[in-house]
C-alpha cells in the first residue's frame, strides 16, 4: 500500500519531504508525474506530506489506536503497549496475538489486520513495539504543532492601569471611565 511504502521510507516522524516522498513513490514502481502527485497530496502546502494527507482513514485508525494504548499505559505509549498489547512480554507479536489484543481494546478484526500490516512495513512474521513507536512520535509531533502559538496568562494577579502605562486604547476602557475623563 501507499502508506506502507511511506512508512518504509521514514517511519520516524510521520511526514515526508519531497525528496523522501520521491523515493517512496519510486519504490511503489511509479516514475511519472511525481511533482503533480506531490502537490495533490501536500494539501496544506507545508512542504511535507504527513499521514493525514497520505491516507486519512489509516491516520484516523492510528490516532484511535494511539489513544487506546496511551490510555492503557496511563499516558505512556510504550507502557500501554506492554500492558494491553504485548501482555506476555514476548517482545515479538504474530498477527493472531496482536489481533487478539487489539480486539480486546475494541478494534474490529479488519482494523486489527490493517494495523498489523501498517506496523509490519518490513514484511516480517512478527511486529515489535519498535515497529509501532512511530505512531507515538507522530502523535507527539501533531500535538506540538497544534499547540497555540501565543502564550496567554490565565492567572491575573491584579488590574493593569492602562492610563498609567500611557496606552491610548479607548476600546480597552469601559464606558464609565472614558466618560468621566
Amino acid at each position: 500500500s501507499v502508506l506502507r511504502a511511506f512508512l518504509a521510507v521514514d517511519a520516524s516522524t510521520g511526514s515526508l519531504n519531497f525528496q523522501t516522498f520521491s523515493v517512496a513513490y519510486a519504490r511503489l514502481g511509479y516514475s511519472r508525474d511525481v511533482r503533480m502527485v506531490w502537490f495533490l497530496l501536500d494539501a496544506d502546502g507545508s512542504g511535507e506530506v504527513d499521514l493525514d494527507e497520505m491516507d486519512p482513514a489509516a491516520s484516523d485508525l492510528l490516532r484511535k489506536f494511539h489513544s487506546a494504548v496511551v490510555k492503557a499505559g496511563d499516558g505512556s505509549f510504550e507502557t500501554g503497549w506492554h500492558r494491553a498489547i504485548d501482555t506476555h512480554r514476548s517482545l515479538r507479536l504474530s498477527r493472531p496475538v496482536f489481533c487478539r489484543a487489539a480486539l480486546a481494546l475494541g478494534f474490529s478484526s479488519s482494523d486489527c489486520e490493517l494495523l498489523f500490516s501498517i506496523f509490519n512495513a518490513k514484511d516480517k512474521l512478527t511486529i515489535t513495539v519498535g515497529d509501532a513507536m512511530f505512531v507515538d512520535t507522530w502523535m507527539r509531533r501533531v500535538k506540538r504543532c497544534q499547540a497555540p502559538s501565543t502564550w496567554i496568562n490565565k492567572r491575573v494577579e491584579g488590574v493593569i492601569d492602562i492610563e498609567a502605562l500611557g496606552i491610548e486604547a479607548d476600546w480597552l476602557k469601559d464606558d464609565n471611565r472614558s466618560s468621566s475623563a
